[in-house]
């Protein structure tokens, strides 16, 4: 199961008005392409990724990493 932790989460009206931070703690096994899959339907985000957590090469996440997603 993955793990997503939510801060600084607005609420205007019952209706979400902006994530500032949402983390993902790499599991096992994981690669970007995965996380970028499981979170946004999609492998197109992992140059994202890798740019907001200064990350030059994706290969090198470990299980236990804490990732801030775009």
């Amino acid at each position: 199961m993955s793990m997503l932790e939510v801060k600084d989460l607005q609420v205007y009206y019952g209706v979400i008005q902006a994530f500032k931070q949402i983390n993902y703690i790499v599991e096992q096994g994981d690669k970007l392409t995965d996380i970028s899959r499981k979170v946004y339907g999609t492998e197109d985000m992992v140059s994202q990724i890798c740019q907001k957590n200064n990350i030059e090469n994706g290969d090198h996440i470990c299980a236990g990493d804490k990732l801030l997603l775009p």
